[in-house]
């Protein structure tokens, strides 16, 4: 009988000799060690340092060739991609090379919300092993899946009350609302409840108990509560312009939550995790275990980029940042080679991103966008969550700016308050937490990109000038320095 490593390593072959397109070069590793744990039941943590379509083959021809039930997570939009092309495509080609297999039947692919549901159903010895793709996200999918919400619209729900208790929490849903709406507004619209409003809210909530079966969204809302412990983090998020709010309840730390998921073979694959292999901060933050880890080392198509980084720009928290900013992109606007090329420029100050774009639309037209879809040779001027999200509607840019960091801002409640509770545990706040989200999502702005982006421009000096910098430019290798702009060569072949 011939191991399953085998045939798939022998298949693997076959399928890269197609075209060059498919030579990931860690394929066979990754196919190899995807049959391992079918066979034995064996966790791991794989880091790529690519897409997934370059790595999709090596995990899927082993779930097709073997007879064991898997469970494959990804998000939405990725599981279309393989349900109506990858599979389809594989098992074709399977099938016309006389390669016996399961016909896809053993693979069940599931969205991470529909995964995390089902998971704690089953007990652990009969979950089958589960591949997530797209691991880096795992930490958020597991964020929003823990988050409970108790919406505008929910408050109506009062009038199922006896009219006393429901006109109490009427009454306090005014006094709440009047608190929300005259503190200033901040860029967020996040508000943390004040310690007498927060009890309040508990005290009333306990007293509805009795009612949870009419009230079923108050009733899992008291129940997280239950559930989390200290362990929570309780905001208010304002629609000023409609003139409503909403209360948001998540655990601050996930570890404890997310720890019985593990209790089962998983392959967890993603690009880049952070700089070491074991992943130490992305294990710590999710709580888990002790698993095989493996780094592969990310390759990027074509030559180095040109990675423009002055020297001696203002810090980004000074008053000069605003005028230096703008100064610097419209240069980089202005050059010949950008009229044909897509620009996107990254930050996350909201004032500062809605006045450059102001500015610079004044200055090139239509040609400058925000956050919406540009034209052949436009500008996207965008929040570095929005690139994140909607990255694979855009063609990979010719240009891209990273105006400022993408590190967690204080003046963001819910940051301020994650980086309390890291202070509270008496951990490295920034380093466990706030460079490692800016890392990753670093990380993943660059991933995609190919040898249609010729330059790479950094705005924010902390990356001269702060420890972590180092960190940050590792990531982009290869790379050719610039400390100033040619461009009559700059984006010559």
């Amino acid at each position: 009988m011939v191991l399953l490593e085998a045939a798939v390593h022998q298949t693997l072959k076959d399928w890269r000799r197609q075209g060059p397109e498919l030579a990931w070069p860690h394929g066979l590793t990754l196919g190899r060690l995807v049959s391992r744990a079918l066979r034995l039941r064996r966790s791991a943590l794989i880091q790529t340092g690519c897409l997934p379509e370059d790595y999709s083959a090596s995990y899927l021809l082993p779930c097709l060739l073997s007879q064991e039930t898997v469970h494959l997570v990804a998000p939405e939009s990725r599981l279309q991609g393989l349900l109506k092309t990858e599979i389809p495509t594989l098992l074709d080609w399977l099938e016309r090379r006389g390669i016996e297999n399961s016909g896809g039947k053993n693979l069940r692919l599931l969205s991470p919300q529909i995964w995390l549901e089902e998971r704690l159903n089953l007990p652990s010895s009969e979950r089958p092993l589960t591949l997530i793709e797209q691991v880096e996200s795992l930490e958020q999918w597991l964020q929003d899946f823990f988050t409970l919400s108790w919406r505008s619209a929910d408050w109506e729900t009062l009038s199922l009350l006896p009219a006393h208790i429901g006109e109490a929490l009427g009454r306090y849903r005014l006094r709440l609302a009047k608190s929300l709406f005259s503190r200033p507004a901040n860029a967020y619209g996040y508000y943390l409840l004040s310690a007498e409003e927060e009890s309040s809210l508990w005290e009333h909530l306990e007293n509805l108990e009795a009612y949870f079966r009419h009230l079923p969204r108050l009733g899992q809302f008291w129940q997280g509560r239950r559930r989390y412990g200290e362990n929570y983090l309780l905001w208010a998020a304002v629609n000023r312009e409609l003139g409503q709010f909403s209360l948001q309840l998540a655990p601050v730390n996930l570890a404890p939550l997310a720890a019985p998921y593990w209790r089962s073979p998983l392959i967890l694959m993603g690009g880049i995790l952070g700089a070491d292999k074991e992943a130490a901060v992305f294990r710590r933050t999710l709580g888990l275990g002790e698993l095989l880890c493996l780094q592969f080392t990310p390759q990027r198509l074509g030559e180095a980029w040109r990675l423009y980084l002055p020297e001696r720009l203002p810090a980004p928290n000074t008053p000069e940042f605003q005028e230096t900013v703008f100064k610097e992109v419209h240069r980089l606007l202005g050059l010949p080679q950008s009229q044909d090329a897509t620009t996107v420029v990254l930050l996350d100050d909201a004032p500062l991103k809605t006045g450059l774009g102001s500015r610079l639309a004044a200055e090139f037209g239509s040609r400058v966008k925000v956050e919406t879809s540009v034209p052949r040779g436009g500008a996207l001027i965008a929040s570095w969550d929005f690139w994140q999200t909607q990255q694979h509607r855009f063609p990979n840019p010719g240009l891209l700016i990273f105006a400022t960091l993408p590190i967690p801002s204080l003046e963001n409640p819910l940051v301020a308050s994650r980086v309390n509770a890291h202070k509270r545990r008496h951990q490295d706040w920034f380093r466990d937490y706030l460079l490692p989200s800016a890392l990753q999502a670093i990380q993943r702005a660059v991933l995609p990109l190919g040898e249609e982006t010729k330059l790479l421009a950094i705005l924010d000096s902390r990356v001269n000038s702060r420890s972590y910098g180092p960190q940050i430019l590792a990531l982009l290798e290869p790379y050719a320095r610039l400390n100033d702009l040619d461009g009559a060569w700059l984006w010559e072949a």
